[in-house]
């Protein structure tokens, strides 16, 4: 029974050698955007159109070096529904601001032509 048990922690210590160990590529404590202005985003602020807390992905997908990242309108303050960033970190930058994707026209809240709520989606 030792000898299987000496073998049994031999492998589980080989394997554990063997593989990277994890690390962070992403994390945001607060999703941000690339506003068009420091004023738009006062204003955002102001008008409660953007409350950092409220905003949190539910979805992610990748594609061409590229990080989709969906934000659905759950509560108030959510300035952009579908987002897009590069998907490798770009000077260590672990929380890079989300781009309006494919624009900010397209994140006009009330605008039926526009993204609503965006929860999930696919890329082809």
């Amino acid at each position: 029974m030792l000898k299987l048990v000496t073998i049994f922690v031999v492998l589980v210590a080989a394997t554990l050698a063997v593989h990277d160990k994890f690390r962070v590529e992403f994390q945001w404590k607060y999703i941000n955007v690339t506003w068009p202005s420091e004023d738009a985003r006062l204003a955002a602020l102001q008008n409660e159109e953007y409350i950092p807390e409220n905003n949190a992905i539910a979805g992610i997908k990748l594609w061409k070096h590229r990080m989709y990242l969906t934000v659905p309108r759950w509560k108030n303050g959510v300035p952009v529904t579908l987002g897009v960033t590069s998907a490798t970190p770009q000077n260590n930058v672990t929380a890079p601001n989300l781009e309006p994707y494919p624009n900010w026209e397209m994140q006009k809240v009330g605008n039926c032509k526009a993204f609503q709520f965006v929860q999930s989606m696919e890329i082809d």
